[in-house]
């Protein structure tokens, strides 16, 4: 790979080129340092990649696709700014999967997050008062009271975590085929989520019209759950 760069007056600019057996790709980025946040703008381009070889994922998956980032902040909990991802396919078995484009967006004003993604088949959504190194905490003291065979319990998050999530699904067939084949369905399903650990609230519905696993189909599921720290209620039909 080759690396040019040059830093003046706390403002740097920079290539990469990687020519691999398992990666070609191009980046050009430009960050500036005579902020708060350092501010970037980066554009990338990946020619070809092989997941697996690089070690992302355990299945076989290649990837090409392109993207620019016009971003500020220095970690996942002060992100401000968008990226958009063009072109993008994957690759599986030979088998292409294309996603044509996919926005995502994030703003905070201190501790309130709000962030989106946003594609042809799928809309996502996530805000609300919490940190990123903390979640993993966080849904951990719910279900490891919930399923504690499954989840071993670890220390609590340090601090209240708020959070809300929604998503919103359309066509997912090809989206499915990629990670689990014996998994389809979920089109123009709709899910929604709410954490609240000062109040010790978690909340879930559901409205899926149809899934399929394995043999197995279910049509117009519906599923509601409300709990605490300690205890789940589940509505289903």
């Amino acid at each position: 790979f080759t690396i040019k760069g040059k830093l003046k007056k706390n403002l740097l600019e920079s290539s990469l080129d990687i020519d691999d057996d398992n990666l070609i790709a191009a980046l050009d980025a430009k960050i500036d340092f005579n902020h708060k946040e350092p501010k970037s703008l980066i554009s990338t381009k990946v020619y070809a990649s092989d997941l697996k070889a690089i070690k992302l994922t355990n299945q076989p998956l290649e990837f090409t696709g392109s993207a620019i980032m016009d971003m500020s902040g220095s970690n996942l909990d002060n992100l401000n700014g968008d990226i958009l991802f063009n072109d993008i396919t994957v690759f599986k078995e030979g088998q292409p999967y294309g996603f044509d484009s996919l926005y995502f967006k994030s703003s905070n004003d201190g501790e309130f997050r709000n962030m989106t993604l946003s594609a042809r088949d799928l809309d996502a959504k996530l805000k609300g008062k919490f940190t990123f190194a903390e979640l993993p905490a966080t849904f951990n003291q719910y279900f490891s009271s919930y399923y504690p065979l499954y989840f071993k319990k670890i220390a609590a998050p340090k601090t209240d975590q708020q959070l809300e999530f929604h998503l919103d699904l359309r066509n997912t067939g090809r989206l499915l085929n990629i990670f689990n084949q014996k998994l389809s369905g979920f089109n123009y399903s709709k899910i929604d989520g709410r954490i609240d650990t000062r109040n010790r609230l978690f909340e879930l519905e559901a409205e899926i019209p149809k899934f399929t696993y394995n043999k197995l189909t279910a049509y117009d599921f519906t599923i509601k759950a409300k709990g605490d720290v300690d205890s789940l209620r589940i509505y289903s039909k």
